[in-house]
């Protein structure tokens, strides 16, 4: 059935015949235990479903009519594009809608109207038009309150797969629209805005608490182009929460080109830095003073085993600090340090330590560290810069002994790269002291390469 021609009396203009009589037309329409398909596959278009009950009234207007349709009807499937998969498959529509159709225009218009899918209330309307010139459609979808996982299960296979990897635990306010032509194939245009407030995200294994955001989902990010994977888009804005109680904002992240993910964020932070230690979890630092300020942009590929290019941009501010470095048992206090990334190259200006009677003034540059970090940590080169007007090196003995390990479930993640890159890194390093004390010896005005 070609839904553009065959519109029947209900919804076609027949004309009166040449003697003056009036065309017969529906009133009504009921429908009982009927299965209704509508098979285009030259567009690749397929609609299947089983009416339990459908009645249908139509009151015949100057220029049009107006009807009203209530039904319970199971949707077995329902594809603008067989390859995409069915929206809505397998669920139970309960709906009472009035409609309204214009002769002229060709346009069926069904106001914002209230209906149960399954056992969530929506809100859903549209526009159908089935002139000869012009075919579009628009269905529009409101919820409210819905689970994620809900309102997921409305949306093709296909969708449903790139959303995989996300978990909403309360409820959000979806508003969807879904476009297109009936009279070409291909897939609809689809928009899925989103809403969050007070929610728990969890995506690949790490949770954000207290997070509140509004979203979007397009299967056109440039428009134009066409509605595949490569042109989809999945965007968080405004988005605020706390990260292993760690509070942060985030202007915008957008996970583009679903078929090899891409990763964009960027990022605002200020926390103590004993808010850390829930990540590092004691295994490496142990942070007992300090704070941090944190503003950066990521890019990188979304998926954490892809050895794609990474990137990262903007400054990591530490002041005050104090920590222990567990692995060889020393304290340090009063770390002062400006972290400069440089797309993917790191740069440690202005830092500066005390270690009991020992002071520091450091600078290093960590080439390539934002790849090398993720997939090779062990091949990072730090160039050191190390001045001090005193260096007691009877405080630094742990260092010829071997490195403690640790084990840290919950860090992990984050900590295992970063031991091997403090284990096993190699370093250049250029080293000015003015006083060297070590057992009975002191030396001074110490250069070293």
């Amino acid at each position: 059935c070609d839904s553009t021609k065959n519109h029947g009396t209900v919804i076609k203009k027949k004309p009166s015949d040449d003697k003056g009589g009036i065309s017969k037309k529906i009133s009504r329409v009921h429908l009982k235990d009927v299965k209704l398909t509508i098979d285009d596959q030259q567009k690749h278009k397929l609609f299947k479903f089983s009416i339990i009950n459908f009645k249908g009234r139509i009151n015949q207007k100057i220029g049009g009519w107006e009807g009203n349709v209530k039904t319970l009807t199971q949707v077995d499937f329902f594809a603008f594009n067989l390859k995409r998969g069915s929206f809505l498959k397998g669920k139970l529509l309960d709906l009472d809608l009035d409609m309204k159709y214009t002769d002229k225009t060709g346009l069926l218009a069904i106001p914002m109207q209230e209906i149960m899918i399954n056992k969530d209330d929506l809100i859903i309307g549209g526009n159908l038009n089935f002139s000869s010139d012009n075919t579009d459609y628009l269905i529009e979808i409101l919820a409210p309150s819905i689970l994620f996982k809900d309102a997921k299960s409305l949306l093709s296979s296909h969708i449903i797969s790139k959303l995989q990897p996300y978990d909403v635990k309360k409820p959000l306010e979806v508003h969807a629209y879904l476009s297109g032509k009936f009279k070409q194939g291909g897939d609809p245009l689809i928009k899925v805005n989103f809403k969050a407030n007070d929610n728990i995200l969890s995506t690949r294994g790490e949770t954000i608490t207290d997070c509140s955001f509004t979203g979007i989902y397009t299967n056109e990010w440039k428009k134009g182009l066409p509605r595949k994977d490569p042109n989809s888009l999945i965007a968080f804005y405004n988005l605020k929460g706390n990260f292993y109680e760690i509070p942060f904002t985030a202007d915008s992240i957008q996970i583009s080109d679903l078929r090899d993910p891409v990763f964009t964020g960027k990022f605002k932070a200020g926390f103590q830095l004993e808010k850390l230690n829930n990540i590092f979890g004691g295994n490496t630092f142990q942070f007992t003073a300090g704070t941090a300020d944190l503003n950066l942009v990521y890019k990188a590929p979304f998926n954490q085993l892809d050895t794609g290019r990474r990137y990262i941009y903007g400054t990591v501010n530490v002041k005050e600090g104090a920590a222990a470095y567990n692995p060889r048992n020393l304290l340090f206090k009063d770390i002062k340090m400006l972290m400069n990334f440089k797309g993917e190259d790191l740069f440690l200006e202005n830092l500066k330590v005390k270690s009991g009677t020992t002071s520091l003034a450091m600078e290093a540059v960590l080439k390539n560290f934002s790849n090398f970090y993720y997939t090779d940590p062990q091949k990072i080169l730090i160039d050191w810069k190390v001045k001090s007007p005193n260096v007691n090196l009877n405080e630094f003995l742990a260092f010829l002994g071997k490195r403690k390990q640790g084990s840290n479930p919950k860090g992990k993640r984050f900590t295992g790269n970063l031991d091997k890159m403090l284990e096993q890194a190699s370093m250049v390093m250029e080293i000015e002291v003015d006083r060297l004390i070590y057992k009975n010896f002191q030396g001074k005005d110490l250069r070293s390469n």
